[in-house]
């Protein structure tokens, strides 16, 4: 029994990290049409848009 709640604590942590990427690669997706529009005026592109990419890739 001991080992089946460990199994479901390690499966709960694995869901929780992909839906943490899931949430950052979905607001990346809705950010770059409005930067791909407005790339001058989006003060989230360029270095501040790579930084959310490395951080997203990291977890």
């Amino acid at each position: 029994m001991e080992s089946l709640a460990s199994n479901i604590a390690n499966i709960n942590q694995i869901i929780a990290s992909i839906q943490s990427i899931t949430e950052q690669t979905n607001l990346l997706a809705l950010n770059a049409p409005a930067c791909g529009a407005r790339p001058a005026d989006c003060g989230r592109c360029g270095a501040g848009h790579r930084r959310a990419c490395r951080a997203g890739r990291r977890r």
